[in-house]
C-alpha cells in the first residue's frame, strides 16, 4: 500500500471517515522534505478524491492547491495539509 493510501486509511479509521466538507472535522498534517515530495504526496491524496493542499515557499498557485504561506484553516477547507518539516500551520 502506498504512503498516501496509508495516511487516508489511518485518517478514516481514527476519525470514522468524517465528512470533509465540515470545517470542524479533523485535519492531517503531512511533513515532507522538499517541494517535489510535497507535490507528489498531495497529488496522490487528491487522486483518492480527498481534499488536500500543498504549502511551500516556492509555491504560489492557490487555484492548484499550492500555497506560499499557511492559509487560514478557518477559511480553507482541506483535510490534508502537506508542507515542509520546518513549517507548521499558523507559524509563519
Amino acid at each position: 500500500m502506498a504512503f498516501a493510501e496509508q495516511i487516508i486509511e489511518s485518517y478514516d479509521r481514527l476519525f470514522s471517515k468524517p465528512d470533509e466538507s465540515r470545517v470542524d472535522r479533523p485535519r492531517v498534517i503531512v511533513r515532507c522534505d522538499n517541494p517535489a515530495e510535497i507535490r507528489q504526496i498531495a497529488s496522490a491524496i487528491a487522486r483518492q478524491g480527498r481534499s488536500v493542499i500543498g504549502i511551500h515557499e516556492t509555491f504560489n498557485d492557490p487555484s492548484a492547491g499550492e500555497y506560499y504561506r499557511v492559509p487560514n484553516p478557518d477559511t480553507l477547507n482541506a483535510a490534508f495539509w502537506v508542507h515542509p518539516s520546518i513549517q507548521a500551520p499558523g507559524r509563519n
